[in-house]
């Protein structure tokens, strides 16, 4: 019955994409008829220069009325005799004390007439249908149109459910071993990165493609691959934790590679399987050291991609994962690992700041202006006020540790001071730096009561986070 389900909807998705295709191929045709139309009837009115009026042919005289013709005649019509002529000026010697310009020029008779009026082309009324298509912007397709209402995505999940559902099935029948599900798997991963490709290439030849749909394939043969590592390692036991966290990793590494390829979401779905990869392969089993190194080097490769191409969701992932890791290491009591990244975040969250933004870079909910401008502020901020929770789970510990929460809360408060006087983050930064450091040794001191005394560490230590904080401020120079 499954097997008629899986079916039918394939048949209903290859036929929906038939119509589909037609369907752009008729609008594009249409769109273009409509643009040229549009453009000839804008460009017409304006393009074709004004024809002169035609010279008008004079009226014929009318013949002299006999009244006129018993008229004196007028003394313009008769030249004047030699000695009532009026003498020319040039005819006379100028003296020397006689100067022409004495007199004001008459003003010229046509400056106060009005210039004619421009000729202004009529508007060009336009129908109702036309004019909803001239409106549209310039780069716009309907082709673009289920890509912007979401439809890709929800294709892409539709088909991922289906191939979930596809391998449930399969699995409850007796001839589909493990190991022919874990070949079925990998040649499905390889179709779908075959396919993401293919559609990648189409795009840059007919833009503008189909470059979400790319993405989707390319990201869902990746997590194909990567799906499968953790199966024949976590399901089947068929290889040990430490080949499955070097295949892990080598998933990780090929998503960023196609990130660059097929856009930002795909760095952040590879940022994402690289911090989720020590759960899926038994984390208890890692060394302490290892499982550190493995997320820094995660968080690095993270802010350094993000960084890199400018990409502010791939910043923000990298910071969230690198707090989600901060969080499991205080699970299980793991100060020194908690300390460390929180310190990877702030300073990773700071040198962003580094990257300056483009000027012509288009806008977006998380541009990369403002990833430049509050990414510094934010990441000493959150990891400040986190610290908090590490001095209250070091106060049942010997007195000495006091000392790791006390360096780190320390360096954020001259972090923070650095990134205020270099402007690349605010003063609220310092001030919640300080602030979460005076809260976390009053938490600390308020804890420590119920397990022994106050010894000499506890007193150095905040003797000399307090001078810290004041050399700090000083130097901060916020206003």
């Amino acid at each position: 019955m499954e097997w008629l389900f899986i079916l039918v909807l394939a048949g209903v998705a290859a036929w929906q994409g038939a119509r589909i295709g037609a369907l752009t191929a008729r609008v594009r045709e249409l769109e273009k008829r409509l643009s040229a139309r549009a453009e000839a009837q804008w460009t017409a009115p304006t393009e074709a220069p004004l024809a002169e009026p035609a010279p008008q042919p004079a009226p014929p005289e009318p013949p002299p009325s006999p009244l006129q013709l018993d008229e004196e005649p007028l003394l313009l019509d008769q030249p004047l005799p030699p000695d009532e002529q009026e003498p020319l000026v040039l005819d006379q010697p100028i003296g020397e004390d006689e100067l022409l310009l004495d007199a004001p020029l008459p003003e010229a008779s046509n400056d106060d007439e009005p210039a004619p009026p421009e000729l202004q082309p009529e508007p060009v009324t336009e129908p109702g249908r036309l004019a909803r298509v001239l409106r549209r912007p310039a780069n716009f397709r309907f082709g673009q149109w289920p890509v912007q209402a979401r439809l890709a995505w929800i294709t892409g999940s539709g088909l991922a459910l289906g191939a979930i559902l596809l391998v449930a099935f399969a699995a409850q029948q007796d001839w589909f071993t493990p190991q022919i599900q874990l070949a079925c798997a990998l040649a499905l991963g390889a179709i779908l990165l075959g396919a993401g490709e293919w559609t990648r290439r189409v795009s840059l030849r007919t833009p503008p493609g189909r470059a979400p749909v790319a993405a989707l394939l390319a990201g869902a043969g990746a997590v194909a691959f990567y799906a499968t590592i953790w199966a024949a390692h976590g399901l089947y036991n068929l290889i040990d934790y430490t080949t499955a966290a070097a295949l892990l990793t080598v998933c990780s590494i090929s998503l960023i590679g196609l990130s660059l390829l097929h856009g930002q979401a795909i760095g952040v779905l590879a940022i994402a399987a690289a911090l989720v990869a020590p759960p899926l392969t038994h984390e208890p089993l890692w060394p302490s050291l290892a499982l550190t190194l493995y997320v820094t080097a995660a968080g690095a490769a993270g802010f350094a991609l993000a960084a890199f191409r400018r990409w502010g969701w791939v910043a923000l992932g990298t910071l969230v994962g690198v707090y989600f890791w901060f969080w499991a290491s205080i699970a299980v009591d793991d100060i020194q690992r908690a300390l460390l990244l929180l310190s990877f975040a702030s300073f990773g969250a700071v040198a962003l700041a580094l990257r300056t933004p483009l000027k012509d870079a288009a806008p977006s909910a998380l541009s990369w202006q403002r990833v430049h401008a509050l990414a510094p502020t934010i990441g000493i901020a959150v990891s400040s006020v986190f610290l908090v929770w590490v001095w209250a789970a070091i106060a049942p510990a010997e007195a000495f540790r006091v000392m790791g929460p006390a360096i780190v809360s320390a360096s954020h408060v001259a972090l923070a001071a650095y990134a205020v006087r270099e402007r690349f983050a605010t003063a609220p930064a310092l001030v919640v730096s300080i602030a979460a450091l005076v809260l976390g040794a009053i938490t600390y001191l308020r804890a420590r009561e119920y397990f022994g005394p106050l010894e000499q560490w506890h007193y150095g230590s905040l003797l000399a986070v307090a001078l810290v904080v004041v050399i700090c401020a000083i130097s901060a120079r916020s206003h």
